[in-house]
Order: structure tokens, then sequence, then C-alpha cells
């Protein structure tokens, strides 16, 4: 059965749009072997062949699935790495928290595949602790550490993080105080101007300039009132 995963695989995006169902449920009559296929041909653009890949990885053991899905967001196709963000969140994979907001704040990821993953971690946000969070946001070794936890503490507590994300401003990580910038602009809180027109004295001439001038000037436009600061 899994020697047939591969011919199987292979033939998906050259067949006829009407012989793929029929492929993919060959594909999941696999089992598990089948799920890396399956998830692969997510990034099918055919609404009927999406709905095939959709009702055969529902026939399948929920561990296969999810460990399926969350390597595919390493993959290669982004339409596929967008859907499966999406199917995680969809399924509540608790487990896939880490590479879903890896995915959501990499700077060289497309923008449909952070904005997926950006949803499917407030989908699951009952499923993170805010407050182990807030600890790892300070106390990360590694920076990719730090920017994951405010990343979650985002998704989890909306402009409750808006203190730790301020603090973050002030990390000695630029990718960590650049996550910062982007997380405050998002939530769109004036409050968060003072720290950001202190950063901006701080930052010099360095790349941040830029993506704090254009935070500072969204979040003035929400409240023309603190623009005169």
């Amino acid at each position: 059965g899994a020697a047939l995963v591969a011919p199987l695989s292979e033939l998906l995006p050259t067949a006829p749009e009407a012989a793929r169902p029929q492929l993919l449920h060959l594909l999941g009559g696999l089992g598990p072997a089948g799920c890396d296929g399956l998830v692969a041909a997510l990034g099918d653009p055919s609404t009927e062949a999406q709905a095939a890949v959709r009702a055969e990885l529902a026939r399948l053991p929920a561990d296969a699935v999810d460990r399926a899905l969350e390597h595919a967001l390493a993959g290669s196709a982004f339409a596929v790495r967008a859907a499966a963000a999406g199917l995680l969140g969809e399924r509540h994979d608790a487990a896939a928290l880490p590479r879903l907001a890896d995915a959501a704040t990499d700077p060289t990821e497309v923008p449909e595949v952070r904005a997926a993953a950006r949803r499917a971690l407030q989908a699951m946000a009952g499923s993170i602790d805010a407050g182990e969070q807030a600890r790892l946001a300070t106390t990360e070794t590694e920076p990719a550490g730090r920017v994951r936890a405010l990343a979650l503490l985002t998704a989890k507590a909306g402009r409750g993080a808006e203190g730790v994300l301020r603090t973050a401003l002030r990390d000695e990580s630029e990718p960590v105080r650049a996550y910062a910038v982007s997380a405050l602009a998002a939530l769109g809180d004036p409050d968060a101007l003072t720290a950001l027109r202190a950063l901006l004295g701080r930052e010099g001439n360095g790349p941040l300039v830029g993506p704090i001038r254009d935070a500072i000037q969204k979040l003035e436009k929400a409240a023309p009132g603190a623009a005169a600061h």
C-alpha cells in the first residue's frame, strides 16, 4: 500500500480535474501512509478536489493527519502551507502552536501564509497559556523563542499583550523589536505611541526606522489627537 503513495501523488497534479477525487480516495484508502500525499493536494485550486481532500483526511487517524499538516508548514508550495495552517487551526492541534507562531512571524514567508497562521493562532487561543508566554517573552535565550512567545501571547490576549510588547521594544534583538513594532501597529492602540516614538529615537538610521514610522503613522491616524505629540 505505502508503495502506491508516490505514484498516486505524482499523478494528481496532471490528472484531469474529474479524476482527482478518485485518486484522492485511493490515497485515503492507504491509511496514514497517504496523509502526506493528501495534504500536498491541499494546493489544488479545484473546489471539488479540496472537498475531497478534507473528506479523506477526516477519516484518517487524527494524529497522523496533524503531523502531516505540521510537516506541510515547511513545504515548498505556499498554497499548501496556507491551507495546512488553516486546517491546523480548525482542528485545534495544540502541538502545532510553535510552528504556527513561527509561520506567522517569519518575515520571509508570503503574506497569505502569515495571515493564515495568525488566524489559526487566534482560533486556538484557548490552548495558549498567556502567563507562560509572557514569561517566555523575556526569559527565552534565543530571539526566535521570544518572538514566538510574543506571537502566542498576542493571539491569546490581544491588547492585553501590549505591556509585554512595549517592553519588547527594548529587547537587544532586532527581530524581537521588529515583531513588537508590527504587533503594536496591528493592535491599533494609540497608547503605544509614546513607546514607539522613544524607540524611533533610539534606532538612529537602523533598518527598523521605516517600520516604526509606518506604525506611528498608522496609530496617529487611528487617534488624530495623538499626532501632536
